[in-house]
């Protein structure tokens, strides 16, 4: 044990000290880059009895990645965030409305080998699901959680997404304008110790692993991306009708980005995400997002987006246990988002969202969140 212990940290310094190892021996074989960014967002918001609130939050993200040799690099991230949690504080939403909602956590984040080349690349090591899979490129406008990965996802399983890891290898390989890409990761993410992210690449059998394989499909002269992708956690689920414990969660994916207008600048795209999960053993059975994304519509200067998205999860109120867990069948969270960039390192995103609930017995009011979000570059 104490020498796995070794290897462990050997292994994960040999990540972190690669970067400075190599500073001043650039050639051409070697490549470092570093990029940084931090979000704070200012938010006001009513809560489930009708009261109003604020929070401040923020999230500090710094990605250094060494290439060496073309088509290898090592890449490591840490991250830092702050802040208060309003989704579980107050505000009631089953969907977090803000994605950078995760309270005082510092630590390390991804950090894996990739190796790339023209047609495919792989990489093994500590890895964010949704940095590469079930994703929609205009979803990552918005603010809400769930326009970056669905909660069919987040709330039936440990999925590893942000700020959350896992142990994993993937991979993706181009033929024929279709992106094959392949994923394989530890079943549970490395939860934290009190505050600290740590490196966690200890694999249980209990636990599982989550397997996904998701096709991208590019059409209609490139204007249409669409991902149809599967998922299954090999773990241990509670069964929703009789309690006991059932082994395996299946679920299906789909999400497409259509760019239906473009003319110089300006461009108006779309997008949809949907996620079915197996009812034996989710809480959500079934997600449907959707969302309108426009880019320079108006005939300003600065660089600008305006959206409108909806994202509609759906309790599977129909068996009994998750029936009692929640008290709605369903939720609906609508954003509308306007963000601008006034140099290129600074840019402001104001925001207003509204959560329906559709209730069973209790009188729950139904949140309204107005929010100020400033993103900077370094």
């Amino acid at each position: 044990m104490k020498m796995k212990r070794q290897l462990k940290w050997a292994f994960s310094s040999l990540f972190i000290l690669m970067p400075f190892i190599m500073h001043g021996h650039q050639e051409d074989n070697f490549e470092l880059s570093n990029e940084g960014y931090y979000i704070s967002e200012f938010v006001v918001h009513t809560n489930v009895d009708g009261k109003i609130d604020a929070d401040y939050l923020g999230w500090f993200f710094n990605t250094t990645s060494l290439k060496f040799h073309q088509k290898h690099s090592f890449n490591l991230s840490i991250l830092f965030t702050h802040g208060g949690q309003p989704t579980s504080r107050s505000v009631g939403d089953l969907q977090y409305f803000t994605n950078i909602e995760v309270g005082l956590l510092y630590g390390l984040n991804e950090m894996y080998y990739k190796y790339e080349s023209d047609v495919a690349w792989f990489k093994i090591g500590q890895q964010d699901i949704n940095m590469d899979f079930m994703f929609t490129e205009n979803g990552l406008l918005f603010n809400h959680s769930s326009f970056g990965i669905d909660p069919g996802t987040t709330l039936n399983l440990p999925a590893p997404t942000a700020p959350y890891v896992s142990l994993s290898l993937t991979g993706k390989v181009t033929m024929a304008n279709i992106d094959f890409k392949i994923g394989v990761f530890d079943g549970q993410y490395a939860e934290e110790r009190g505050s600290l992210l740590p490196v966690s690449w200890r694999l249980k059998k209990s636990e599982g692993l989550i397997y996904i394989i998701e096709p991208e499909f590019t059409w209609l002269k490139k204007q249409v991306t669409t991902k149809i992708g599967a998922l299954y956690h090999s773990g241990n689920f509670q069964n929703k009708n009789s309690g006991n414990t059932e082994k395996g969660l299946l679920s299906f994916h789909s999400i497409s980005d259509f760019n239906f207008y473009q003319h110089n600048e300006r461009s108006y795209h779309l997008f949809y995400q949907i996620n079915s999960s197996h009812k034996e053993v989710s809480d959500i059975d079934f997600y449907l997002g959707l969302g309108l994304r426009m880019e320079q519509p108006f005939k300003w200067a600065y660089q600008h987006e305006l959206g409108f998205a909806m994202g509609h999860a759906h309790i599977n109120s129909e068996k009994p246990i998750t029936d009692m867990s929640f008290n709605v069948k369903s939720e609906t969270a609508l954003e509308t988002t306007f963000k601008v960039s006034v140099s290129n390192w600074l840019a402001i995103q104001p925001y207003f969202q509204y959560i329906v609930f559709n209730e069973k017995e209790t009188d729950l009011k139904e949140p309204k969140i107005l929010g100020l979000r400033a993103h900077l570059n370094f």
